[in-house]
């Protein structure tokens, strides 16, 4: 991530400001993205393995028979 090594060098001359603006808003995405995550485990865990096996089958067929369409042709 060239831009961000760029970023980093740029900020590097800057006043405390700059630094801490960057700071603030790699902290609210952290937190944001860890909250998104947890919430998503918390979906995930509801799901009996049965019904995630039935919602999940009919999209991994698909794959296989494109697989083997592919692999014949």
């Amino acid at each position: 991530m060239p831009w961000l090594q760029k970023k980093i060098h740029d900020l590097r001359g800057k006043p405390y400001e700059a630094r801490v603006k960057y700071l603030r808003y790699f902290v609210i995405i952290s937190v944001i993205a860890i909250i998104g995550i947890w919430m998503l485990t918390l979906h995930f865990r509801n799901i009996s393995p049965n019904s995630l096996k039935s919602t999940l089958s009919p999209i991994l067929n698909n794959i296989q028979n494109e697989k083997k369409s592919v692999q014949t042709q």
